[in-house]
């Protein structure tokens, strides 16, 4: 194959062979329990150096949460694969954390323009569709894809793309070399402690991310049990066995958006956005509170303040806070939301059939508990979760909200059917 031209920018030599190898050695194949913190996850998995590939843009069910972890880890000499990404570059860039990008859109603000411009950040330019193929050709195996675009632009000449003589046709078409990065990070709707993930609505390329990468983090937004995930296999976008850590992040797009989820807040990204053009990039990454765990009442907070005017607000959640659900709530109906609190408890919730010696793990925070599971604690503990569950029933009525216990067992058509008739919000 005749290579006519090649443009100059630098690029990972791919190497489909040594990440095959990779997998093979690395990769746990067993359906075990991925669930850690996203310290945890992070700390292990991220390294100083490594190349680094998200999918979807902070608009948009992106990766907010680990892209705001690894700034606090401090991590190094990134690589960062920018396809889709808007403004994660320049998050990146101005925490110290990169030392490369690729460039498929990298985003905006002066903190990113100076770094290149005075060479502390190299780059290599593409297309967001060229990246895109490279993460493809990374998950497929193969060195190299043809696309139909970049051939006979100023983008060709700065990229690490070639430009050769289709053995096939004799056609001029342009090559792009694979990429593995060394660490993926999806953001996802739905996920099992064992890494099987669900993507629904609009998406750019999570399997191709998850797929191509050596290493895997995925937050998601709510844990799903794994009888769920078999019970409609269709619906899974990412198997387990790509998947190295799985980590909780309830709002973990935030100030984005994730669709059918939550709305992105629009007050909240215009304060980036003018952060990045302001160069005060910086000053936004030391000032912002960003928690490494998610809490119920900040959730509640950010979404009554990127709201406006009333409506029905229906809050479906077990509502078993370590830090309360009291201040949450009270913002939700001080914004004069018909609020529908409905607790939805497991059946091993309601009435646990343990006995024994028996190990607790928060599936949030990780924090874990050793216990002895006896007729007497049992007692103790429906006796305890039934005074809950009255306290918040109370808390609910007497601010005029309505309160409603579900038995997480019963099916979506039941809980719409039943309970919301049986309230009323339904006819």
């Amino acid at each position: 194959m005749e290579v006519l031209a090649s443009g100059k920018g630098e690029y990972r030599v791919p190497d489909p062979d040594g990440f095959r190898e990779y997998v093979r050695e690395h990769k746990p194949t067993a359906l075990v329990d991925k669930v850690m913190s996203e310290q945890e996850a992070v700390e292990k998995f991220v390294d100083d150096g490594d190349y680094l590939s998200c999918d979807c843009t902070m608009f948009q069910r992106g990766p907010s949460s680990l892209i705001r972890e690894i700034i606090r880890q401090r991590k190094k000499d990134l690589w960062f694969g920018a396809k889709f990404t808007w403004m994660a570059a320049t998050m990146l860039v101005a925490g110290g954390c990169v030392s490369r990008i690729d460039i498929g859109y990298q985003g905006l603000g002066r903190s990113l323009y100076r770094a290149i411009e005075e060479g502390k950040v190299k780059t290599t330019e593409w297309s967001n569709f060229a990246m895109t193929t490279r993460h493809l050709a990374g998950a497929m195996g193969v060195p190299f894809l043809p696309i139909r675009v970049l051939g006979g632009t100023e983008t060709f000449e700065y990229s690490g793309a070639k430009l050769v003589q289709d053995p096939f046709t004799g056609e001029k078409i342009c090559l792009v070399p694979a990429i593995n990065p060394d660490v993926g990070i999806v953001h996802v709707h739905q996920c099992d402690i064992h890494g099987n993930a669900r993507v629904f609505g609009a998406s750019t390329a999570p399997q191709d991310t998850a797929m191509s990468s050596k290493k895997l983090i995925i937050s998601t937004e709510e844990i799903i049990e794994t009888e769920e995930i078999k019970s409609d296999p269709g619906r899974t976008t990412i198997p387990y066995f790509c998947v190295d850590a799985v980590v909780v992040a309830s709002f973990g797009a935030y100030p984005g958006t994730v669709p059918g989820y939550y709305a992105c807040d629009p007050e909240h990204l215009l304060e980036y956005f003018m952060a990045a053009e302001g160069d005060k990039m910086a000053e936004y990454l030391l000032t912002t509170e960003c928690e490494g765990l998610s809490h119920f009442n900040n959730a509640c907070r950010q979404l009554a303040a990127g709201r406006i005017g009333s409506g029905v607000m229906i809050v479906l959640s077990d509502f078993l806070f370590k830090e309360g659900y009291d201040s949450g709530l009270r913002r939700l109906i001080g914004r004069q939301y018909d609020l529908y609190a409905i607790q939805v408890l497991s059946a091993q919730e309601l009435s646990p059939k343990f006995t024994g010696d028996l190990k607790l793990l928060d599936i949030e925070d990780t924090d874990a508990e050793e216990i002895t599971v006896s007729s007497a604690l049992l007692k103790y503990y429906k006796r305890n979760l039934t005074a809950y569950c009255n306290e918040l029933k109370d808390f609910c009525t007497q601010r005029g909200a309505v309160y409603v216990l579900a038995n997480s067992a019963d099916s979506v058509e039941s809980l719409v059917l039943n309970y919301l008739r049986r309230i009323r919000l339904l006819r």
